[in-house]
């Protein structure tokens, strides 16, 4: 679970500082590393309820079965990959002025990350509840601290990440509150 936690957090960091220097022309000047790191939103809610699921279980090796959870992550990168062998310049063009193909594929993939931030949220959730229930006479006063903190930081961020779709959806709609 450590070693998931730690993967989840590198990959959060890597989105928070290109997010970051995103506005000073990062794929300008280095047009490669366009929808690169877009693949990373398809990993972090799986990681982050693998990582619970891991941390409440006595599991001491990755079960290869829970490669399962990013199979929307491999299938966009298949759509994707005639995007990755164009030149910098074409897509530079293709980000500026997309296509069709592009234009959905990047909806759809913004619904797949919605939907499993959602899900995936919810099924930690639960594991940390049944989790939280199955001992509740044996934890001591730091492991209902830890799983308390992991259950409110789940939960604000599902709270979040639903407010966000919610919004983006509107906004998509052009639905004014």
């Amino acid at each position: 679970s450590n070693r998931l936690l730690r993967l989840l957090t590198l990959f959060w960091g890597i989105l928070v500082g290109t997010f970051a220097i995103q506005y000073e022309g990062l794929y300008i000047e280095f047009p490669h590393l366009l929808k690169v790191f877009y693949m990373l939103l398809f990993t972090l809610f799986p990681l982050l309820y693998l990582q619970v699921k891991y941390l409440l279980s006595n599991h001491l090796k990755f079960n290869r079965k829970d490669l399962i959870h990013f199979v929307p992550l491999m299938v966009m990168i298949i759509l994707y990959v005639g995007f990755y062998v164009k030149s910098g310049e074409e897509k530079i063009a293709i980000n500026t002025n997309k296509s069709h193909y592009y234009v959905v594929l990047q909806i759809i993939g913004d619904e797949i990350i919605a939907i499993q931030g959602v899900i995936y949220s919810i099924l930690a959730l639960k594991l940390l509840s049944k989790y939280k229930q199955k001992i509740k006479d044996y934890q001591s006063n730091i492991d209902k601290m830890i799983l308390k903190v992991q259950y409110t930081g789940i939960s604000l961020s599902l709270f979040a990440w639903i407010i966000g779709i919610i919004g983006i959806h509107l906004d998509f709609f052009h639905v004014e509150i």
